[in-house]
């Protein structure tokens, strides 16, 4: 598996990933991209991602950024920050200065160690930005509440069916 900073040319995969991430809940109908496309809540997911390569410290620390897995050359994973205002809250907001975090692993690939993998490769970058902490909203019946419980992350709120977990970097 490789990893590489993703970029503004993952707008297309950042899509396809919002689109797993919201039809994971199998209780709730399917979502169509024109949907995500205007809940804001579900499509504030900027890819103005920073350039390859670029040293934390050339970046501002409120610019997203993202991590993508590949194998064989087809991207089969991805994990992204999204900085939300107080004003218009994403669903795993805890504060403006701690960012959401997206994180989705293609079918079929699921299982592998590449959801840990990538999630540790943004909590590094996180780290290396001197970002406070992360934050995330997940739903209580995905096995990714174990992996977030294993990387450090803790509940810190619960509604509807998702629980919103923060790790803290301070």
């Amino acid at each position: 598996m490789e990893l590489r900073w993703a970029g503004p040319e993952d707008a297309a995969l950042v899509e396809e990933a919002l689109l797993g991430i919201a039809d994971a809940d199998p209780a709730q109908p399917a979502a169509g991209l024109e949907q995500l496309r205007g809940d804001p809540a579900l499509s504030r997911c900027p890819v103005d991602f920073a350039a390859e390569g670029a040293a934390a410290e050339e970046v501002a620390p409120r610019r997203p950024f993202g991590v993508v897995a590949e194998l064989a050359g087809r991207p089969v994973g991805l994990v992204w920050t999204v900085f939300s205002p107080a004003d218009a809250p994403g669903p795993g907001f805890v504060s403006a200065e701690a960012p959401e975090v997206r994180l989705w692993v293609r079918d079929g690939f699921r299982g592998r160690g590449i959801g840990r993998t990538l999630l540790g490769s943004l909590v590094l970058e996180a780290q290396a930005r001197r970002l406070p902490g992360l934050s995330v909203s997940v739903d209580a019946f995905s096995p990714a509440v174990r992996l977030f419980f294993e990387a450090g992350f803790r509940t810190v709120g619960a509604g509807g069916h998702g629980e919103t977990m923060l790790l803290s970097l301070r």
